[in-house]
């Protein structure tokens, strides 16, 4: 197993974790009855955008494969991807976004 997969997987059983927890409720950011919002920045574009763009198909090949089983505690996972187009300060605005207008639960991705 990669470590990519592995980092991903170890996010997926966070939010297991957290999203099963007595704290986490609908009310949550992120987090419905039926859903969690998960985040990712990852380059899409940029010097660096083919790794990027391998990363994130890693992710969703994961995260299919966890939806397909029935998601986390009965919630499928909903994975919005922002570009950083290999730029840091791209990436603290595409994190920004994830937060403020995506509303996720946590947010996957970075060095």
């Amino acid at each position: 197993m990669k470590l990519g997969t592995r980092s991903l997987l170890a996010t997926v059983t966070l939010a297991t974790a957290l999203a099963g927890a007595p704290a986490a409720r609908a009310a949550d950011q992120g987090i419905t009855d039926t859903a969690i919002k998960i985040g990712m920045h990852t380059s899409q574009t940029g010097p660096v955008a083919v790794f990027g763009l391998a990363y994130e198909r890693a992710a969703r090949l994961v995260l299919d494969k966890v939806n397909a089983a029935g998601g986390v505690n009965g919630r499928k996972i909903d994975l919005i991807v922002e570009d950083d187009r290999s730029d840091p300060g791209a990436g603290v605005a595409a994190v920004t976004k994830l937060i403020d207008r995506d509303q996720v639960f946590l947010i996957y991705g970075g060095p």
